[in-house]
C-alpha cells in the first residue's frame, strides 16, 4: 500500500512521544507479510504493524483492531512508485523513461502482475 512506510514511522514517534525514532523497533519486524505469528504476538502493545496488503486481504481478525489505511493522489504514487523502481539495486531493475513507464506500466494490468513483467519494460 502506498504510504505505509512513511505512515508506520509517523505513527510510531506519537505512540513514543518523540521526535526521534527508536533504536530498539523496526518496522521491517512488524509486517504482517514477512514477519511470524511469534514476532507478531511478542511486539509490545500497543502494537504497531503495517502490511503492503490490500484491505480485503487482511485476515479477520484484524478487523477487531484500529487500522488506518492511507489514502494518496495516483499521480503521487506512480512518481513514487516510478523512482523507487528506477533506484533499486536489485529486484525490477526498472530501466526506461517516465513516458514509457506511464504509458506502458501504469496505465496497463502489467502492474497487477509481477514483478518479472516491470523488470521487462527497458529502454
Amino acid at each position: 500500500m502506498a504510504g505505509s512506510h512513511w505512515l508506520w514511522e509517523i505513527i510510531s514517534l506519537l505512540q513514543q512521544r518523540s521526535s526521534t525514532p527508536s533504536e530498539t523497533e523496526n518496522k521491517y519486524q512488524t509486517f504482517l507479510e514477512t514477519s511470524s505469528h511469534e514476532i507478531l504476538e511478542g511486539l509490545k502493545q500497543p502494537r504497531l504493524m503495517s502490511t503492503h496488503l490490500m484491505h480485503k486481504e487482511l485476515p479477520a481478525e484484524m478487523m477487531k483492531c484500529q487500522v488506518i489505511v492511507p489514502i494518496r493522489h495516483p499521480k503521487d504514487v506512480a512518481v513514487s512508485l516510478y523512482h523507487h523502481l528506477s533506484s533499486e539495486k536489485r529486484g525490477t531493475n526498472l530501466r526506461c523513461g517516465w513516458d514509457r513507464f506511464i504509458d506502458e506500466l501504469w496505465f496497463s494490468d502489467q502492474l497487477s502482475e509481477t514483478h518479472s513483467s516491470v523488470s521487462q519494460l527497458q529502454v
